[in-house]
């Protein structure tokens, strides 16, 4: 199983399938890294949107069954993640909610100080 650790882009179809054809199994696909709580709810919106229309190359996975679910139907395996926590804000349980909606990967700090770090 081939992980890409970190990958953030202008996620299309095209990226997708460049990915994929690079051996890529999983990959940890950054859908925030400055933006307050409603632009990262916007960027995990896009995204999913873009994983919806291509569901015969990707899939959002939550878990590692999900993951091994994935390689095994031969999709790439997708786990949401964000480079900085600036969008928690002041408020810990942010984290719960953007667990709800699929984010699994949160990076403390990126550059700059927040309220975590």
């Amino acid at each position: 199983m081939i992980i890409d650790g970190l990958q953030i882009n202008d996620w299309s179809r095209e990226v997708m399938v460049e990915v994929r054809s690079g051996g890529v199994d999983v990959v940890h696909a950054t859908v925030g890294v400055w933006e307050d709580l409603s632009g990262a709810m916007a960027r995990i919106g896009a995204f999913r949107h873009v994983c919806r229309n291509n569901e015969d190359l990707v899939r959002i996975v939550r878990s590692v069954d999900e993951i091994h679910e994935a390689v095994a139907d031969g999709v790439l395996a997708v786990v949401l993640g964000f480079q900085n926590s600036t969008m928690l804000g002041d408020d810990p349980e942010m984290a719960g909610i953007f667990a709800d909606v699929g984010i699994r990967v949160v990076q403390l700090t990126y550059n700059i100080s927040n309220h975590l770090g």
